[in-house]
């Protein structure tokens, strides 16, 4: 090998090594970002109402998700009404 081809390698190794950091450091600043959200989330007041509005989000997304496969959907005004009875209850006539 000579010295040329020496030379040559210097600057890709160069930019390998910077492109790792590079990489390096957009991760580590992204993994402090999340981590930030992470607290503020902890520090929420209203934490436990956060974690049910969550779950009631999952569980009507694996709702419609079963529905969505299954082999007879139900009719989309149905799955409505049925939410509307199930949120506020038998509403008495009169």
């Amino acid at each position: 090998m000579s010295t040329t081809d020496d030379k040559a390698r210097a600057p890709r190794s160069e930019e390998f090594a910077y492109a790792i950091a590079g990489f390096i450091d957009l991760t580590a600043s992204r993994v402090i970002g999340v981590m930030g959200q992470v607290q503020d989330v902890f520090r929420r007041s209203d934490l436990g109402l956060l974690a049910s509005d969550g779950r009631a989000d999952l569980q009507s997304r694996g709702e419609l998700a079963f529905r969505r496969n299954s082999h007879q959907p139900e009719a989309h005004l149905e799955t409505l009404a049925r939410r509307v009875v199930k949120l506020c209850g038998p509403q008495a006539d009169g």
